[in-house]
């Protein structure tokens, strides 16, 4: 359940890329005898951290960060394309802030 959570309960790839990236994390974590069992409580953080500034997963995040959204069709496109693959309509390749806080396209 963790993982879905973690990764983005939305996509298929999201819970194992969570898998891929907080196992080896927590053991790793493991191996430090300084830490012992604090490192289930540096896992309960990061997962905590994940909930509040990213509360659709990891992976869905991650796609927003380098896909674009066609104003006309809402195809998502790769974020280094400049044309829409669908529609073949121009993509916005710069959104101001104000724009993205107020929603606007």
């Amino acid at each position: 359940m963790i993982w879905g959570i973690f990764g983005g309960l939305a996509t298929v790839y999201g819970p194992v890329a969570a898998v891929f990236i907080l196992y080896p994390l927590t053991e790793w974590l493991g191996s430090f005898a300084g830490i012992g069992e604090l490192r289930l409580l540096i896992f309960a953080v990061i997962v905590l951290l994940v909930l509040l500034f990213m509360p659709r997963g990891l992976t869905p995040w991650v796609r927003d960060k380098i896909e674009t959204q066609c104003p006309r069709c809402k195809q998502r496109n790769g974020g280094w394309k400049k044309i829409c693959r669908l529609c073949g309509a121009a993509l916005q390749t710069q959104v101001s802030r104000a724009q993205r806080l107020v929603g606007h396209q």
